[in-house]
């Protein structure tokens, strides 16, 4: 078996873009914390429990009450 060790870098603008197109993450959030995230939202209960999908760079994509 052959091990080759190799560093890979990445220009910051490189980096920001990794995963773009491609990559999500879902993350469980809190009504009162969506007003920063979701711009243009309309009124919503403060308390409640939610779900967001988020591209890889933090874009938000879609907002769920069921995971």
């Amino acid at each position: 078996m052959t091990r080759i060790d190799e560093t890979l870098t990445m220009t910051s603008g490189e980096f920001a873009h990794l995963g773009e197109g491609s990559v999500a993450y879902l993350r469980k959030v809190s009504s009162d914390d969506l007003r920063g995230r979701f711009p243009g939202l309309d009124e919503i209960a403060p308390g409640l429990e939610l779900w967001a999908l988020f591209a890889a760079n933090g874009q938000p994509i879609l907002l769920s009450d069921a995971p």
